[in-house]
């Protein structure tokens, strides 16, 4: 028992680093204070050294219990990020999937048009989309249809597409 009262005692030691001499000379004076010091005070430093490593190891406890917590609502977050990047992504993929479809058809009926007609309706087009066509149509119908067009339009939409390329 004395040993452990002892060793609490020099538990506010352990804070620097002593040499032998200065270590020798501290235990002494532990030990004296100790030898003047009652049993029942010595219980009651015990007692209080014991309620203060208890009330530590509950904060401790309430710390680990509120880190998993705060983990396990992490990992939720992170898993509901993940479905709806999933989601926006997949979106995404949809709607290219649609316009490259609206894309094919509208090359599908252009390359059934006369060249004529299909240079009427290529130069009131907006330029993004006659450049999403240029690529697809066949390059004898494409031809045909910048030499029946107007030959501003021709060229503006033909430097866009070489533009496009680089």
């Amino acid at each position: 028992m004395k040993y452990l009262i002892l060793l609490i005692s020099f538990s506010s030691l352990a804070e620097k680093i002593y040499t032998q001499e200065e270590f020798d000379q501290r235990l002494s004076q532990e030990i004296e204070k100790i030898k003047k010091t009652s049993v029942v005070e010595l219980t009651e430093n015990l007692m209080q050294k014991q309620r203060e490593l208890e009330q530590k190891e509950i904060k401790i406890r309430a710390m680990q219990d509120e880190l998993q917590h705060s983990q396990k609502d992490l990992e939720n977050r992170i898993a509901e990020f993940d479905k709806e990047q999933e989601e926006f992504l997949g979106c995404i993929v949809r709607n290219k999937d649609e316009i490259n479809s609206r894309v094919k058809r509208l090359v599908e009926v252009i390359s059934n048009m006369s060249a004529g007609k299909a240079a009427d309706l290529i130069s009131v087009q907006d330029p993004a989309v006659t450049l999403q066509l240029l690529p697809l149509l066949d390059t004898t119908k494409a031809a045909k249809i910048f030499n029946a067009m107007d030959k501003e339009k021709s060229a503006e939409l033909q430097k866009l597409y070489i533009d496009m390329k680089k």
